[in-house]
């Protein structure tokens, strides 16, 4: 796996902002990318339950680093996802996704 950059103010990837979720993005060189994260207490909704917010951030910042992988223009410009959809059956304590 390739490691991405990362940014210093990011929410999900700055590494500076102490607030943020300091996530580490690593792909595969094609059409994948991977972070792993462990929920904190900062970041919950109830108690030992993932708060939907940070779970949605999370899959915003791995659709747009898809996105990235390759293609060194969205790599200087800004990119956004347009449309996310989450759905969950029982309370999220840990996450695994595909973009």
């Amino acid at each position: 796996m390739i490691k991405q950059p990362n940014s210093r103010m990011c929410f999900a990837c700055g590494l500076e902002n102490p607030a943020g979720l300091h996530l580490h993005f690593y792909d595969n060189g094609v059409d994948e990318v991977a972070a792993e994260f462990t929920i904190q207490p900062d970041h919950q909704g109830y108690p030992g339950v993932a708060h939907g917010g940070v779970v949605a951030a999370i899959l915003d910042e791995l659709g747009g680093r898809t996105v990235m992988i390759g293609n060194p223009i969205a790599n200087k410009e800004p990119n956004a996802i347009s449309k996310i959809s989450t759905a969950a059956s029982t309370p999220t304590s840990s996450l695994a996704g595909w973009v």
